[in-house]
Parts: structure tokens; C-alpha cells; sequence
């Protein structure tokens, strides 16, 4: 499959400051209170959101996921599909609700986005435990891809499985290159991301390494031209033996 992406946004080292209320859900008082906004950082600033009401829940089908989606799905069919969205949070976490702003904002323009984690997570987006696993963001895309050929599912007929994004903030960026090669993926966006150094010890390693894989096939045609909004100089390192324009 041709894959039609406008960019692949690859912020390591320019950071991608996004409003709190892009972010997610706040951290519950006196809970994770280190994944809040800094006392000096600007007011959040106000998004309109998309001419859809946003319904949110975690299917049966998918209970290790949270899919938000346009709630009447019944203006959406052949002539005007969803496009889908797997989105990986920020330390892996398995909490659908982690960026519950952000994803509901997204799904308000006509999409359906499907984080990882049930609806009913952690309010601070811990992750029950230090796993990390990239099938994940496969498994939102199979499901999607299911559910659109079900004749009993709400989304029959309904999802443009030809327009597949998979995206992520941090840890979970490294999640969405990892997968990025499956030929249905046709967008990759990574967002306050990166990849590790040879010996890092940290549990996302092995993400980065197979990321790293991908990297160069997806990035180097596409980042000249965007990162995050800004240009990115001829040559600019991505990370450790890859860079924008030159030989890995």
C-alpha cells in the first residue's frame, strides 16, 4: 500500500508544547501531581472542538482499549467514512483516559481514535505495570478492521481502514514507530519522543530499537518539510547514527 502521509512529526529534541487541556485529564488532587502542567506554564488555550458529540467507551469486543467516536454514527457509510487512530500514552500506560482531551477533540472531526488501556484507568495514567507492549496499537487496528466488516457492528461499513494513523506521546511514540511498518499504517505521527542509545537500560529499549528500523524509510522524505510546525535544518540529527538527509 502506498502510504499517502503529509509528514511524520519525530520531536526528540524540539520539544511539542502542547496546552494542558491537550494533554489529557488532570491528575486527581494531591494524586500524580508531577504530570500536571508547571506552576509557570501559560494558560491552556482554548480549542473549538469538531462539529461532532464525542461518545467514549470501551467495547466488550475491545475491553483493553477505549475507542472515542462521533456519537451518531449513523451520518457516517460509504460516501463518508472514519479514518482510525491508535494511539499509544505517554509511559506506556494502559489508561484509555490519559488523554481523554485530546482524543475527544480528534474524534469531534470525524474520526474514531482508540488509545490504549480501558476507559476506567488510573486518573494519573499509571500503568498497572512496567510493560510494555507495542501489539497493542496492532490489536486497536485489527479490531477496527473487524468491526468494519461485521454486519452486526455499529461501525459496519462505516471506518476507512485505507487511512489508518498511529500515533503517541513519549513511551508510547516509541510504541507507534515500532508498529509503523505494518503496511496499513499510512500515517505515523510521534509526539515529545525519541529513541534510545546503544545500553540504555530502559524498559522501552527493545521499542527503540525496532523503531529505529523504520525510522529512516519514514522520516527522511517527509521531516525536511515539517516537525511539529517547525523547519528542521538539512542534516539535523534524529537520534544516535540517524539522521535527515544523510546515511544512517
Amino acid at each position: 500500500m502506498k502510504r499517502s502521509i503529509a509528514a511524520v512529526i519525530f520531536v526528540a529534541a524540539f520539544a511539542l508544547t502542547l496546552p494542558s487541556s491537550s494533554r489529557g485529564q488532570a491528575p486527581a488532587p494531591g494524586r500524580g501531581a508531577g504530570l500536571g502542567a508547571p506552576a509557570n506554564a501559560p494558560p491552556p488555550r482554548s480549542v473549538t472542538p469538531g462539529p461532532y458529540t464525542v461518545h467514549v467507551e470501551s467495547y466488550p469486543t475491545l475491553a483493553t482499549h477505549t475507542a472515542y467516536h462521533p456519537e451518531a454514527l449513523q451520518s457516517f457509510g460509504p460516501s463518508k467514512r472514519l479514518p482510525i487512530v491508535a494511539w499509544g500514552n505517554g509511559a506506556c500506560a494502559r489508561n484509555g483516559s490519559a488523554f481523554a482531551t485530546f482524543l475527544t477533540q480528534i474524534a469531534s472531526h470525524g474520526y474514531l481514535a482508540i488509545a490504549i488501556g480501558p476507559k476506567d484507568g488510573d486518573p494519573r495514567g499509571a500503568s498497572p505495570a512496567p510493560v510494555i507492549d507495542d501489539r497493542l496499537l496492532v490489536d486497536a487496528i485489527d479490531w477496527a478492521a473487524r468491526e468494519n466488516g461485521d454486519r452486526g457492528s455499529r461501525f459496519y461499513n462505516k471506518l476507512d481502514t485505507a487511512r489508518i494513523a498511529v500515533m503517541g506521546q513519549s513511551c508510547g511514540g516509541l510504541q507507534a514507530l515500532a508498529v509503523s511498518g505494518d503496511p496499513r499504517v499510512t500515517t505515523t505521527v510521534v509526539m515529545n519522543s525519541g529513541a534510545f542509545p546503544p545500553g540504555a537500560s530502559s524498559l522501552a529499549l527493545l521499542q527503540s530499537d525496532h523503531a529505529e528500523r523504520h525510522v529512516v524509510e519514514l522520516v527522511r522524505p517527509h521531516l525536511e518539510q515539517l516537525v511539529a510546525g517547525q523547519a528542521l535544518e538539512h542534516g539535523a540529527q534524529l537520534a544516535p547514527g540517524v539522521r535527515v538527509g544523510g546515511e544512517p
